[in-house]
């Protein structure tokens, strides 16, 4: 540590004086006075190479051919409109926050141009998309593409990890009496 700080607060400092144009005197004062809760340069930039990491060519390749094999194995049940969605949406792979390459952002008016659909028809295929667990929406115009079976297979592997799933032995096993009772 030196008399005044640290090597990176000096190094900060001399990357916003640089960045700004202020005197060193001045960037220091800048950035004491700063939001102490604000991400720093170096953080900011960490979270740009990961985010870029996972947005690289081969990356986005892998995740597009793995995403088509299971929609041609297990996507057959679709409604051909539904797919066609699916397929102009994994031309998108990697648009949506930056945090995950299954992410895509694409309004209904583009996957219509895309797919030369009539925009209801976009729509209404979204939700049979969405029904069967083939996206997510996250909101209007941005998208998750999943796999159902792999969403099944991690949601299932997180239950059967839980310590003590019934906490209530009596109330669950009444529950069971009654399902068990049910006609079929």
């Amino acid at each position: 540590m030196t008399k005044n700080g640290s090597n990176a607060r000096k190094q900060r400092i001399r990357a916003h004086a640089s960045a700004t144009g202020l005197s060193y005197r001045a960037a220091a004062r800048a950035l004491d006075h700063a939001d102490p809760l604000a991400v720093p340069d170096d953080l900011r930039a960490a979270i740009k190479w990961l985010q870029a990491f996972n947005l690289r060519p081969e990356a986005l390749a892998e995740e597009r051919e793995s995403y088509l094999y299971y929609l041609s194995e297990e996507g057959t049940g679709l409604p051909a409109y539904a797919q066609a969605c699916l397929y102009a949406l994994l031309d998108r792979l990697g648009t949506g926050d930056g945090s995950d390459p299954c992410k895509v952002k694409c309004s209904i008016d583009e996957l219509a141009a895309a797919t030369g659909l009539h925009d209801c028809t976009v729509e209404q295929s979204l939700h049979v998309a969405q029904a069967h667990g083939w996206i997510i929406v996250i909101k209007e115009g941005e998208y998750e593409l999943v796999v159902p079976s792999r969403q099944i297979e991690m949601c299932e592997w997180f239950l059967n990890e839980v310590d003590e799933p019934v906490e209530d032995e009596a109330a669950y096993e009444r529950l069971r009496e009654r399902i068990a009772a049910e006609p079929r």
